[in-house]
């Protein structure tokens, strides 16, 4: 399989010459719109009191692309001094978050078909799987019952 570049998104996988359109992943920070990385920082980290000045006109992409080092001074420029050990902090956390759902968006497990496989899809699996494992068991003791009461019968 070739998949599309991990800095876009709802790429197209190609499953030996067929194509196949990706879901697209909202929880996908590089899909994000500015004023969805502003809500998202408003949510998540509510001790910024103005976090559209920490994300200025940045999209998704372009916050994901920033080096560590801009993470803290652009939270300088929101009041918060980085001399301060919580302000650093607060600075790592948000560069680590970023960057935690931008993994967890490119590592997304997904159906042949390109739709994302929920964390409700496998668990439905694995329950499906302990059913049919413990079915398989069920049927392998009464056929050691059976095979025990024939070897009993010709003895």
């Amino acid at each position: 399989l070739k998949y599309s570049s991990p800095l876009r998104g709802g790429g197209i996988l190609n499953d030996g010459g067929k194509k196949v359109k990706m879901q697209v992943d909202a929880s996908d920070p590089v899909l994000w719109s500015n004023m969805q990385v502003i809500e998202w920082m408003r949510k998540t980290y509510p001790s910024i009191v103005n976090p559209s000045i920490f994300v200025e006109e940045l999209s998704g992409v372009q916050l994901c692309a920033l080096p560590e080092k801009e993470y803290y001074s652009r939270l300088e420029n929101t009041g918060m001094s980085c001399a301060d050990a919580d302000s650093n902090k607060l600075a790592k956390d948000i560069y680590l978050a970023i960057w935690t759902l931008m993994s967890d968006a490119k590592t997304r497990k997904r159906r042949k078909d390109g739709s994302i496989i929920t964390i409700e899809d496998e668990e439905k699996e694995r329950l499906r799987i302990v059913k049919a494992t413990e079915e398989k068991a069920r049927t392998w003791v009464e056929r050691e019952k059976h095979l025990k009461s024939e070897v009993s019968v010709v003895s």
